[in-house]
């Protein structure tokens, strides 16, 4: 299947997702990359929130397309 049809991820699948492209602790880099806290990025990482339709598509893209993140440093006063 076209990795542009999958709209949803299980925890699972975001945890390798994340690990894949964030290496062994992803939450910090993975919310500063998609402009989010680390908080919310472990909401998902355990289930506990459903992972948007967008971040699914921007992972899957970026592993389809073997895109390695290039995640911004920590600007004091945001996530």
């Amino acid at each position: 299947m076209n990795w542009q049809h999958e709209r949803s991820m299980t925890p699972e699948q975001f945890q390798g997702a994340l690990g894949r492209l964030f290496g062994p602790r992803p939450m910090a880099a993975a919310g500063r990359f998609m402009g989010t806290s680390a908080r919310q990025v472990a909401r998902w990482f355990h289930g506990k929130q459903i992972i948007p339709v967008t971040v699914v598509l921007l992972l899957n893209s970026m592993i389809h397309h073997d895109e390695k993140p290039v995640v911004p440093r920590r600007i004091p006063g945001s996530y």
